[in-house]
């Protein structure tokens, strides 16, 4: 992108902590792209989210292991701002680990108050978390040239 609407570090981080959801984006080994919404938390300089056991993002992460997410928002060109992120990703499967990207991503998304829709169907499936590092991000606010 072009150096005069690249966000800082802190426009960035700023952008990756709101209620913003990200859009996910896995291939399959025979190279099928998948894109999917997620909520995520921006915790450690990587991004996280919990998803289904079963799902075919967690099956490509397994697979390739890598991912990438756009996080973005506006309405008009003038406004519009994003970050896309690729990286290594991998499926937490550690009961504990997984239980700190949870209770991060209740306090971001539910100011720590989960909704009963959202505890029905976690405890209706089996649950991982996901973790996309940050390997190469991309950022633009296109509201620094208007």
């Amino acid at each position: 992108m072009h150096d005069s609407i690249t966000m800082t570090e802190e426009e960035r981080d700023s952008l990756l902590e709101q209620t913003i959801p990200m859009r996910f984006a896995t291939y399959s080994p025979d190279g099928m792209p998948h894109v999917s919404p997620v909520w995520h938390a921006y915790m450690d300089g990587s991004l996280y989210f919990d998803t289904d056991l079963e799902s075919v993002k967690v099956r490509n992460v397994r697979e390739t292991g890598v991912g990438a997410g756009v996080v973005d928002s506006g309405e008009s060109y003038s406004d519009l701002k994003g970050v896309m992120v690729q990286g290594e990703a991998r499926v937490i499967d550690d009961e504990d680990e997984r239980e700190e990207v949870l209770l991060h991503n209740v306090d971001k998304w539910f100011d720590g108050d989960v909704p009963d829709f959202v505890r029905m169907r976690n405890d209706s499936v089996e649950r991982v978390s996901v973790e996309l590092e940050m390997d190469h991000v991309t950022t633009w606010d296109f509201s620094k040239v208007f």
